[in-house]
């Protein structure tokens, strides 16, 4: 007997452990919202199995974004009792001010779409056809929706057309969760969709949440249309989010040149030598940005401490370190930006700090003139890297100059300085490159006397 019931002991175990799951009872806020259990319909409080894979609760309600939740992640929580609350659309106030934002992409990382079956619909067999999520068509749609609720939404690489569209935040979003079920005139979809945002100048995420669909628009809308109209609901979910719409407002700056002017030590020209001269001459001057998000480039412009670099190397930063080509660090203050014009100036404590000259004539960025770039790209130990090239032309985009130069521009070099060769005076602070398949050489940069104006800086 001692032998039977040790061999029964595994069964048992694997018993226990499989064929319960706790059950537990999901609501929702507000409590007249619908509840689906995957496409399955209820207007009370229903009971989920906890770790099922294929199972999900969502809750909608119009005038609401849709929310839902995965058995798993119910499971996960602990409790036996869920409430899936509801945010209440508020739509963009009319003089909301958005950033550019590009729509990249919706995918499918389910695996459950698009696998060819056949459904009786009206009596008749309806095709669930095989969906290309990224047709132009769909991305149209989901672009125009964004637009519609007031996002300013544009494309990629737009430089070359003069236009002035070029994004400041990329949105994406893939369907984790997805559902269907046949019912009357067409298809129920409910879809779980995982967005990303991505900041453009700090080149990486800056915000993720997952949004719930559901459509059932009980007509013979098909399965591609049924679908995008799930997509759509829950593309509501980050049109109308609190945190997405503080990223994507553009911050209205104060007029710079309304606040009181800098005035700056003008730094005394000296006479170059050789190209190597300007080099060894300017390198020191050179620094490292480092934040929380990333690191960037500025240089020295004052004896006591002043930089200039970009505003999109430091916005939002919590805090801002200047690393010096010997290794000495110091932690900066912002002193004052300008967003629009994609500059700031930041301030370290001390004296004695040695200054590169600025030039903002045009004198000296003529197309053609030989320029150096030096800056940190990629990696904070390439710090001080030199490129070299010369102004390729000027451009104009949304009303506002860019000196095109050919010189070798990474992540990392943003808020260097471009300077002149023949005289060593910086002529601009290098802004960004145009990343496009065999695109090579496409650098800007801000002309300095833009900046100044921008920052309301003077010499004295």
């Amino acid at each position: 007997m001692k032998a039977i019931r040790n061999s029964l002991l595994p069964l048992v175990l694997i018993f226990s452990g499989s064929a319960f799951s706790q059950s537990i009872i999901v609501s929702a806020d507000p409590s007249s919202a619908t509840l689906a259990v995957n496409c399955n319909t209820s207007s009370k409080p229903v009971k989920v199995k906890g770790n099922q894979a294929e199972t999900a609760v969502l809750a909608f309600m119009p005038g609401y974004t849709t929310q839902g939740i995965t058995s798993t992640e119910l499971a996960a929580t602990g409790k036996t009792n869920y409430t899936i609350k509801l945010t209440k659309i508020k739509k963009l106030d009319a003089g909301f001010n958005s950033r550019k934002i590009e729509f990249t992409k919706i995918a499918d990382v389910s695996g459950k779409i698009g696998t060819g079956s056949s459904y009786i619909v009206w009596g008749g067999y309806q095709s669930l056809q095989s969906v290309k999520l990224d047709d132009p068509k769909n991305i149209k749609e989901i672009t125009t929706a964004l637009s519609t609720a007031g996002y300013k939404m544009v494309g990629t690489n737009s430089m070359f057309t003069g236009k002035s569209d070029i994004p400041e935040l990329a949105l994406a979003g893939e369907i984790t969760w997805f559902s269907k079920d046949t019912r009357g005139r067409g298809f129920q979809i409910s879809v779980l969709i995982h967005w990303s945002v991505f900041s453009i100048s700090k080149e990486n995420v800056v915000y993720e949440t997952t949004t719930g669909g559901y459509s059932d628009s009980d007509n013979k809308n098909g399965f591609p249309g049924e679908l995008m109209l799930a997509i759509k609901d829950a593309l509501a979910g980050i049109i109308y989010d609190k945190k997405f719409q503080d990223l994507a407002a553009k911050k209205s700056e104060a007029a710079t040149t309304s606040q009181e002017s800098v005035v700056l030590p003008k730094p005394t020209l000296k006479k170059m030598a050789s190209y190597s001269a300007v080099v060894k001459e300017s390198i020191g001057s050179v620094v490292t940005i480092k934040t929380d998000f990333g690191i960037g480039s500025g240089f020295i412009i004052s004896e006591n401490g002043y930089i200039l670099t970009n505003n999109h190397v430091i916005n939002s930063a919590e805090k801002i370190e200047v690393v010096f080509d010997n290794g000495f660090s110091f932690e900066a203050k912002l002193v004052r930006s300008n967003e629009d014009a994609d500059v700031a100036l930041l301030k370290i404590s001390g004296s004695g700090f040695k200054p590169l000259t600025l030039n903002g004539t045009d004198d000296l960025s003529s197309t053609g003139t030989e320029v150096i770039a030096i800056g940190t790209p990629e990696n904070i130990k390439l710090g001080q890297t030199v490129t070299k090239g010369i102004i390729s032309g000027k451009r104009e985009f949304d009303e506002k100059v860019y000196l095109q130069t050919d010189v070798a521009i990474n992540s990392g070099n943003s808020g260097g300085p471009l300077i002149n060769t023949t005289t060593g005076e910086v002529i601009g602070i290098v802004a960004a490159k145009i990343k496009a398949k065999g695109v090579e050489g496409l650098g800007f940069a801000i002309p300095i006397s833009a900046a100044m104006q921008a920052l309301n800086l003077k010499f004295e």
